[in-house]
């Protein structure tokens, strides 16, 4: 899968991951990032387990990093590109999905 990922996109959500997810947790845990390509779209997933009791997790976060990600989206894609965001009870996923750019498209214009 030989394309560009937008800057300061997965960053952040690797940090939440840790900070919210990991770290409260008395055994730690696994981030899980996955990548697949859907046609002419990639599809990024970061899985990271947390507490099963949300309202005992020491931390709340104030939502700035996911809407600074979708408007980095929708920026660089112009409503091409999406994040969606689950809490599956004890395990919180993002899945963004954006159009997959070559990076000799890129050099090329």
């Amino acid at each position: 899968m030989d394309t560009l990922v937008p800057s300061l996109v997965v960053q952040p959500l690797l940090e939440n991951a840790i900070y919210h997810g990991i770290e409260p947790l008395p055994d730690g845990g696994t981030v899980v990032v996955s990548g697949e390509r859907n046609g002419d779209m990639l599809e990024l997933s970061i899985a990271n387990p947390v507490h099963k009791d949300p309202g005992s997790s020491p931390r709340s976060g104030n939502r700035i990093a996911l809407d600074n990600i979708r408007e980095r989206l929708e920026l660089a894609y112009q409503g091409r590109a999406r994040m969606d965001v689950e809490n599956r009870g004890n395990e919180y996923v993002v899945k963004l999905t954006f159009p997959r750019v070559h990076p000799a498209e890129v050099a090329a214009q």
